[in-house]
C-alpha cells in the first residue's frame, strides 16, 4: 500500500512539475514572442521617421536646386539683355 501511495504521489508530483514547466514555457515563449513583435515595431518607427527625414531632405535639396537654377536663369537673362544683339551668339557661344 505504501509503494502504491509512493508511485502516486511520484506521479502526481512529476505531472505536476511537467504542467507548471510547460506553463512556464508557453508564458515566456508567447511574451518573447511579444517583445519581438514590439521591438520590430519600435526598430520599424525608426526606419519610417529616417525615410521620412530622407524625404524631406531630398525634397529640400531639390527645391534649393530649382531656386539656384531660377537665379542663375535670372542672372543670365541680366547678362544677354546687356549684351547689344550682333555679339550675344559670339559671347554665349551659340550656334543660331
Amino acid at each position: 500500500m505504501e509503494d502504491k501511495f509512493g508511485q502516486q504521489s511520484k506521479l502526481d508530483f512529476e505531472n505536476l512539475l511537467d504542467e507548471t514547466s510547460h506553463t512556464l514555457r508557453s508564458t515566456f515563449v508567447s511574451r518573447h514572442k511579444r517583445f519581438d513583435a514590439l521591438q520590430k515595431l519600435h526598430w520599424g518607427a525608426h526606419v519610417r521617421e529616417r525615410l521620412d527625414l530622407a524625404g524631406q531632405i531630398k525634397d529640400f535639396i531639390f527645391e534649393e536646386k530649382l531656386w539656384i537654377q531660377s537665379k542663375v536663369c535670372s542672372a543670365v537673362c541680366v547678362i544677354v539683355e546687356g549684351i547689344p544683339d550682333e555679339n550675344k551668339t559670339k559671347h554665349l557661344n551659340l550656334a543660331v
